[in-house]
């Protein structure tokens, strides 16, 4: 079957058409709707825009946190697996009978 400009106008209604049913529509998705329809495109796409800085921002945030964590848990595993490594060490040695 070939490509033709038909098929690509039912692939594109069927992508757009996808987009919209699994999009999520929530509190901010519909104050875009409403400022876009009392005040116009520019004014939604605004509210828009700073709804995606804001998810931006607390993305940020998470990964910032995850990494600290992250970080904090991985170096605790190896000093205490360095203190394994040295009791067990002491303890075979004859150190502790």
């Amino acid at each position: 079957m070939p490509f033709t400009a038909e098929n690509g106008r039912i692939i594109l209604q069927g992508v757009l058409l996808g987009f919209s049913i699994a999009a999520p529509v929530g509190p901010i998705a519909l104050l875009c709707i409403r400022r876009t329809l009392e005040r116009g495109f520019v004014s939604g796409l605004v509210s828009g825009l700073g709804a995606a800085t804001a998810d931006v921002i607390y993305g940020g945030i998470a990964a910032a946190g995850l990494t600290l964590i992250a970080g904090f848990l991985v170096g605790h595993q190896f000093r205490q697996c360095c203190w394994c490594w040295a009791f067990s060490w002491v303890r075979h040695s004859g150190g502790w009978d």
